[in-house]
């Protein structure tokens, strides 16, 4: 332990985390190792192919069909977060074995028989640790499976942290992972525009709000678009939590240079209120009204909103709003009146 960086150890550090009311977390990469590491050189517990150790970069991975690769990393990472009280974890991968591994009669089964034993483990974490929050993450989207995503609090989809198409990722995954585990980062920096914090800070809207960036470099002004961002997600965090969406989808061919709106509506399980989130991508060619369709002609009526343009009007069943900005994000709250 590095008792420069951890005066007293980790649990002194953690405990005094605590005390501020912060729940303690820890990034793990338990799956591979790195060159340069003794674990490295271990390549009895590894993973082969064609009878070589499998290494993909500078990194080996460990075999978890071996029962004392379970023991070795149940010493390594759970006696950890256990002994130090950690209440989060997030598990990143950064590497993809490939086609497989030896063991079975086929590098595909082995690969499948292997992965069987990595959810496993992640299971004895839960068990071990109970009620620690785990984020599950590995090159963006690469664990995005029902397993998976079963067994992690929350999935982190994609690395296009900053890139325009963000709420694109994160509308289309409703169809693959709970709203409530769809972890969707907003990276905001001090230079961004209004208008950019804006439609960052909307695509939270779409799963579990998660904010990185320069956040304490933010000026006043800026610092105050993420509060308000904030108040509207407390607002809607129990129709994101528990709901059904539609995707209403008018966007051009291209996802890294996209044209034309989309609007995810999301109604909560009872039917009474609504959550739309709306992205504004390249609106040059487009000429018309951005309408959004609702479940029924009810009398609704907008309880909150997060950067409501001026104009936007509600007529039977249908939300109208006038032609936006391009690359634009807004979000409302919708009640039966």
């Amino acid at each position: 332990m590095n008792e420069k960086a951890f005066p007293g150890g980790l649990s002194k550090t953690t405990a005094a985390i605590r005390e501020r009311g912060i729940i303690p977390g820890i990034w793990f990469e338990f799956e591979p190792c790195t060159e340069g590491t003794e674990a490295f050189e271990l390549t009895d517990h590894q993973l082969h192919r064609d009878g070589q150790v499998l290494q993909v970069g500078n990194r080996h991975f460990w075999d978890f069909r071996d029962p004392w690769t379970f023991e070795y990393l149940g010493e390594k990472v759970i006696k950890l977060l256990k002994d130090n009280h950690f209440g989060y974890l997030k598990v990143d991968y950064n590497e993809s074995i490939g086609i497989g591994c030896d063991g079975a009669e086929s590098l595909g089964e082995g690969l499948r028989q292997h992965l069987v034993k990595v959810k496993e483990f992640f299971e004895l974490i839960r068990k071990e640790v109970p009620g620690i929050v785990i984020e599950n993450c590995a090159s963006g989207g690469h664990r995005i499976e029902p397993g998976m995503v079963g067994v992690a609090s929350m999935s982190s989809f994609s690395d296009a942290h900053e890139t325009v198409e963000i709420p694109i990722i994160a509308a289309q995954l409703h169809r693959i992972v709970p709203a409530h585990k769809n972890q969707v980062w907003a990276v905001l920096r001090p230079d961004d525009t209004h208008q950019r914090l804006r439609y960052s800070l909307a695509a939270t809207f779409l799963g579990r709000m998660c904010i990185s960036g320069d956040v304490v470099d933010l000026s006043e002004d800026r610092f105050e678009i993420l509060k308000e961002a904030q108040a509207f997600y407390q607002h809607t965090k129990p129709i994101i939590g528990s709901g059904f969406s539609k995707l209403h989808d008018y966007t051009g061919k291209s996802r890294r240079r996209p044209t034309g709106w989309q609007a995810l509506v999301r109604e909560s399980t009872d039917g009474e209120s609504l959550m739309i989130v709306l992205h504004a991508f390249d609106l040059t060619d487009w000429v018309e009204d951005l309408v959004i369709e609702l479940p029924d002609d009810s009398a609704w009526g907008i309880e909150s909103s997060f950067n409501a343009p001026e104009g936007l009007f509600i007529n039977g069943r249908h939300l109208s709003l006038p032609k936006a900005d391009s690359f634009t994000g807004c979000a409302f709250k919708l009640v039966r009146a």
